[in-house]
């Protein structure tokens, strides 16, 4: 919990939003122009998730 809370610090850690379509949310924009982006962003994160 200690590590949870200081990954919270900054606000931007995946750990403090409860899913990685908010913390796609968070990071980017709502806009059509950044889908793709958020899309491949998410694969990312997915990817990094698997390997933890």
């Amino acid at each position: 919990m200690e590590e949870t809370d200081e990954m919270c610090a900054d606000r931007h850690h995946i750990m403090c939003y409860p899913s990685y379509n908010t913390y796609l949310d968070q990071l980017l924009p709502d806009s059509d122009l950044f889908f793709f982006r958020k899309l491949s962003l998410a694969r990312h994160i997915a990817k990094l998730g698997y390997r933890l």
